[in-house]
């Protein structure tokens, strides 16, 4: 009885295993499964060119992965930027900082700079790595509030002591950074969000 129970599992085990090509893994459905949103921005890329070229679908769902990072970050820079940007216009200095499009400018050197450091961390041929009809790549980027939140306060100050300098701001300046100093605060008390 011992040995059919052990020749049962083992042949339910060999029978699960050889099934478990056909279903896509986890992350492909929940990106963050075993991640803290909070703490990374995942990028879920597919290629459906597999059964063509599996190296050129490799790449291209890397990429796909890659721009889909990209978006999530300037996406996350550009709700922290508009953030400050009321804060200049509740005090009134958001026409003179904004005539130009230097902080968009920066974000997008930034989000370049940054997803750089998104790491490959995982692959999935579906429905197997034989004959795979599609590739999906998980991404991750690991963020950093701080800094995230560091880089737009100085894209800030950068603007607004350039406006200072052409237009003779004066006390204003000091009041913009001080409110500007506050959102970065707040921004970081919830989290990033």
């Amino acid at each position: 009885m011992t040995t059919l129970k052990v020749f049962v599992s083992l042949a339910l085990f060999l029978f699960i295993a050889g099934c478990s090509g056909s279903s896509v893994k986890p992350w492909v459905t929940d990106p963050y499964d075993g991640l803290d949103p909070q703490e990374v921005f995942v990028g879920i890329g597919v290629s459906q060119l597999a059964n063509v070229d599996i190296a050129g679908a490799r790449t291209d769902a890397e990429t796909d992965a890659l721009n889909k990072i990209q978006a999530s970050l300037f996406e996350e820079l550009e709700r922290l930027t508009q953030r400050n940007v009321e804060v200049l216009k509740d005090i009134g200095l958001d026409d003179a900082v904004f005539g130009s499009h230097t902080i968009k400018d920066i974000n997008n050197n930034y989000v370049t700079m940054r997803v750089k450091g998104a790491r490959i961390v995982e692959y999935d041929y579906y429905p197997d790595e034989i004959n795979p009809e599609r590739i999906y790549v998980k991404r991750v980027l690991y963020i950093d509030h701080v800094e995230l939140a560091d880089h737009v306060l100085k894209s800030f100050e950068t603007e607004l002591r350039n406006v200072k300098s052409k237009e003779r701001l004066g006390v204003e300046h000091d009041d913009a950074m001080d409110e500007l100093r506050k959102e970065r605060d707040r921004y970081l008390e919830i989290g990033g969000n």
